[in-house]
């Protein structure tokens, strides 16, 4: 018995490294089905295959919030709930100090910053209102400590609705609404 048994999760940014490594451990420990997106098509098509047929993929990219509700709109017609998200998907420039362009830094601030705040906003409209005011419905895992934490009275919803960056395997998973 695996420790997702049944849950069904996303991925952002799975098509390579970290997202995909953490979408085949999701698989490994029973996830029935595990949502992976990414941005470049042919290789979230062969991250799909690698990972069978419970890997359901989602082209699209996280820093468009259009892309995101087409992908949680698939997962809710799948009609198994959502049961873990890591917000994975990054993307980084190389170049020195003097030379980043404003384009390279709106990709990075689309993807690695907007990226997350999207994805946790749309989870939070999808999930309605806190069952306590002030406080998030769910769990998090602390991306740091790896401690779950209930939600916070006084602090964004959203923002105490935060997917770690770093999957912690060493948790059982917590249903996230």
């Amino acid at each position: 018995m695996g420790l997702l048994d049944h849950k069904t999760a996303v991925v952002t940014g799975a098509n390579s490294g970290i997202g995909l490594a953490t979408a085949e451990r999701f698989i490994a420990e029973g996830a029935e089905r595990v949502f992976i997106t990414g941005r470049r098509q042919p290789e979230l098509r062969s991250a799909a295959e690698q990972l069978g047929p419970r890997a359901v993929p989602v082209t699209g990219d996280v820093g468009v919030p259009e892309d995101l509700d087409r992908l949680f709109g698939k997962v809710a017609a799948a009609g198994k709930g959502l049961d873990v998200v890591v917000a994975n998907a990054g993307s980084t420039r190389v170049a020195r100090l003097g030379e980043i362009s404003d384009d390279d830094l709106d990709t990075l601030l689309a993807t690695n910053v907007k990226g997350v705040v999207y994805t946790v906003q749309n989870l939070g409209q999808r999930a309605g209102r806190p069952r306590h005011p002030g406080q998030c419905p769910g769990r998090r895992v602390d991306r740091d400590t790896g401690q779950r934490q209930s939600g916070r009275p006084n602090r964004s919803r959203c923002l105490d609705r935060r997917v770690s960056r770093r999957p912690h395997f060493d948790h059982p998973a917590r249903p996230f609404c």
